[in-house]
């Protein structure tokens, strides 16, 4: 074996030894904005995830949501990453015309869910229920 392909496979064996391991995941957050008196849906309010470090601008409107005409709304990201925290603090802000802002904090628990192509983990909330007081 020359001393090239030696080194080669070295430098091979290095960046194995060194390379990140991805994992797969899938964040679903989602729920349901109402009234807090008549229980009814509060469509069009925005909700918006705050995360430290994540600037203003383009980069932010991956973390806002419209409710929809029955309150609803639905954070669902997937992808590869590196290895995750146990549990996720995510500060949710929620604010509709005619209603005093809300800042709702929830924390998730990264957790198995299992879809068609297979068994992942992510961080999964759904049915959240948020009341708005005018």
């Amino acid at each position: 074996m020359s001393y090239r392909t030696e080194m080669l496979g070295i430098a091979c064996l290095m960046m194995l030894a060194c390379a990140k391991v991805d994992y797969a995941y899938r964040h679903d957050v989602s729920g349901r904005v109402v009234d807090d008196q008549t229980g009814r849906a509060v469509p069009g309010a925005i909700v918006e995830r705050i995360e430290d470090g994540v600037p203003a601008g383009a980069v932010r409107d991956l973390y806002r949501r419209e409710t929809d005409g029955a309150g609803r709304f639905r954070f669902e990201y997937s992808g590869l990453g590196g290895r995750p925290e146990q549990c996720q603090t995510w500060l949710l802000h929620v604010r509709a015309a005619g209603y005093r802002p809300k800042t709702v904090t929830n924390t998730i628990a990264w957790q198995p869910y299992s879809e068609s192509s297979g068994s992942r983990f992510g961080y999964v909330l759904t049915n959240l229920g948020i009341r708005l007081v005018k």
